[in-house]
């Protein structure tokens, strides 16, 4: 399956960021791309906005078990991605089925 995102080529104003699978039954993988130097994280929040997981985008390929930061399984729903990399930051959505 082919990765999603919203804004998923790398612009002047901002990094790339696609998901895959979406919708996905378990492991998520974040590709990410066109980033700046300095601190790099990705967010995953829920329809909400409340914070699920925090997670260091240390390479092109990050995954998540999805799991909240405490360990425990997510339910389903649609969560949201942030990647923050050089004081720009681009968001997806994604769905989340068990």
């Amino acid at each position: 399956m082919d990765p999603v995102g919203v804004g998923d080529g790398a612009t002047a104003t901002g990094p790339s960021l696609a998901v895959a699978p979406n919708p996905a039954r378990g492991r998520v993988v974040f590709a990410v791309g066109g980033t700046h130097a300095g601190p790099e994280s990705l967010t995953v929040r829920d329809v909400q906005g409340r914070r699920v997981c925090r997670l260091a985008a240390n390479g092109p390929q990050v995954a998540w078990d999805g799991r909240h930061e405490l360990g425990h399984p997510v339910p389903n729903g649609t969560y949201f991605v942030t990647l923050e990399s050089g004081g720009r930051s681009r968001t997806v959505r994604f769905s989340l089925l068990r």
